[in-house]
C-alpha cells in the first residue's frame, strides 16, 4: 500500500513540476511568440489536428474601412483583437487577383487578430485587374499613414507582410521617407514570414 502512495505521490510531483516547467516556459521571451506561433499554425494549416486558438481567444472585430488617398478613398478590411490597448500592426500587401475577400486572406487575418495584431488589408486597385503600377505603392503609403494615427495601434511595430507580387510593393513602399522610419518589419519570402513576424513584431 505504502509503494502505491509513494508512486502515486511521485507522480504527481512529476505532473506539477511539468506544468510549472509549460508555464514558465510560455512567459519566457522564447516561449510566448512559440505559444503563438503554435496557435496561429494550428489555426492556418489546413488539416491541422487540433485548432485551439477559436477556443481559447476572443473573435476579432472586424470592420470594413475607408481612407482617404489625395483625391480618392481607399477601401480596406481592418482586423482588430477583442481585447482593448495597442497592438502591433500588420499591412497586407496581396499578389495579383486576389482581393481581401479571398477566403484565405480572411481566414489567416483573423488568426492573426485572435494572436494580437492588429491587421490591415487594403484594396490594391492595378492588382485586382492583374496590372502593376505605382497606385499601390501610393496605397500602401497611405496605409502606413492611416495605422500611425490610430489609438489602438502600437506605432513602433507596424510593418508589411508581401505575398506574390505585393512583396514587391511592400520593399519599393519602405523607401518611402514618409514612412520609412515608421516600418520595423518586411518579410520577402512567405515561407519564413511567420517566425520572423512574431520575432520582430513582439519584442
Amino acid at each position: 500500500m505504502n509503494y502505491w502512495k509513494r508512486a502515486l505521490s511521485i507522480n504527481i510531483k512529476i505532473i506539477l513540476t511539468l506544468i510549472l516547467l509549460l508555464l514558465i516556459f510560455l512567459i519566457s521571451p522564447v516561449g510566448r511568440p512559440a505559444y503563438k506561433a503554435f496557435l496561429l499554425v494550428s489555426e492556418s494549416v489546413p488539416n491541422f489536428p487540433i485548432k485551439p486558438l477559436n477556443l481559447l481567444t476572443k473573435n476579432p472585430r472586424v470592420e470594413q474601412i475607408e481612407f482617404r488617398l489625395e483625391n480618392k478613398n481607399v477601401n480596406a478590411a481592418l482586423y482588430r483583437p477583442a481585447v482593448e490597448g495597442k497592438h502591433p500592426a500588420i499591412i497586407f500587401t496581396l499578389g495579383i487577383l486576389f482581393s481581401r475577400d479571398n477566403p484565405n486572406v480572411v481566414k489567416f487575418a483573423q488568426a492573426l487578430a485572435r494572436t494580437g495584431y492588429v491587421v490591415l488589408v487594403p484594396d490594391l486597385p492595378d492588382f485586382l485587374t492583374g496590372f502593376v503600377w505605382t497606385d499601390s505603392i501610393d496605397t500602401l503609403i497611405a496605409s502606413v499613414e492611416y495605422l500611425d494615427g490610430q489609438e489602438f495601434v502600437n506605432k513602433d511595430k507596424i510593418g508589411f507582410t508581401g505575398f506574390c507580387v505585393g512583396g514587391s510593393a511592400a520593399i519599393i513602399a519602405s523607401e518611402n521617407e514618409k514612412i520609412a522610419k515608421k516600418l520595423i518589419l518586411l518579410p520577402l519570402f512567405p515561407h519564413i514570414m511567420i517566425l520572423y513576424l512574431y520575432r520582430k513584431l513582439l519584442f
